[in-house]
């Protein structure tokens, strides 16, 4: 009886709160979203990928996305820059969208939860992106990177 109770609650919490809360876009725990040219954003396998709630922000290169990509939750792949050098508040708020910042993610790769990659870097086939790592230089095919910045952490 109880197991029937808790499994009508979540039920009940998913219908009434959580699902409206995704619709109206004040929680997104489900689906990824794109930020700038959504045709920057290129999926080899789009039948075969796992976005979860992604953020890719396409606004200075393309993000392309080879077969078998997995992401955990709340990751980014960021191709955006700003001018933070200049004292104008303005400038700095405006996205520079001159500039080649692409990023690659080769087949079969796996994006823990929460990590971050900054282009413009190429992430190799067959590689593990720790929880929490942010990426800012390439990662060679069959490495696992961690740590802040990312580094190369083995071979697998």
């Amino acid at each position: 009886m109880q197991k029937v109770l808790k499994e009508l609650k979540d039920k009940i919490l998913r219908a009434l709160i959580i699902r409206p809360l995704v619709n109206m876009k004040f929680l997104n725990y489900m689906y990824p979203h794109v930020h700038g040219p959504k045709e920057r954003l290129i999926i080899k396998d789009p039948g075969n990928v796992h976005l979860q709630n992604t953020l890719f922000n396409t606004r200075c290169g393309t993000i392309t996305l080879g077969r078998g990509v997995m992401f955990s939750h709340n990751c980014m792949v960021l191709t955006g820059k700003h001018d933070y050098v200049s004292k104008d508040i303005k400038k700095i708020r405006d996205i520079v969208e001159e500039g080649e910042r692409s990023i690659e993610i080769g087949d079969g790769t796996w994006v823990c939860t929460g990590a971050i990659i900054c282009g413009k870097v190429k992430v190799g086939k067959h590689c593990v992106i720790a929880a929490g790592a942010v990426v800012t230089k390439d990662v060679p095919d069959g490495c696992m990177a961690a740590g802040v910045p990312a580094k190369v952490i083995k071979e697998i």
